[in-house]
């Protein structure tokens, strides 16, 4: 819920937010690492990837990809792990591994209590993957 209200809040008021998730999300970690297909794994590598790094915030790509990686280790076919890893690759510059991962997001199994989130991460799944294919297709002509 930090997050989504970090992304209302201007950028220094943002940062603040997203420390103080990711602070509940490692706290979270100590008490159950795989608590909701570990889901904080999936939520700390987002936010290291997406957040700057030093000097200006605590961002770290080493860190987002053990997270994204753990998170893939404990719900290896659920969607949002893949599409985070997927979207991770993608912000790296590793377009056909990212194309795999979002393919196996856009491929997972829908969750029966969460029918109306899976069907907007489906969107953003093949939002990413147009973006992809049209990355690839110019590196290939």
């Amino acid at each position: 819920m930090l997050s989504n209200w970090a992304e209302e809040a201007g950028p220094l008021r943002a940062l603040g937010l997203v420390r103080r998730g990711r602070d509940l999300l490692e706290r979270s970690l100590e008490i159950d690492p795989e608590a909701l297909g570990g889901a904080a794994h999936t939520t700390l590598g987002a936010i290291y990837y997406q957040v700057p790094g030093f000097p200006l915030g605590f961002g770290s790509q080493s860190k987002a990809e053990e997270h994204l990686r753990r998170a893939l280790e404990i719900a290896p076919d659920a969607i949002d792990p893949n599409f985070f890893y997927g979207d991770y690759l993608m912000n790296r510059g590793r377009w056909g591994k990212a194309a795999a991962w979002l393919r196996r997001a856009n491929a997972a199994p829908e969750r029966p209590d969460r029918s109306l989130a899976d069907a907007a991460r489906r969107r953003e799944v093949r939002q990413k993957l147009d973006l992809v294919r049209a990355e690839l297709d110019k590196r290939f002509r």
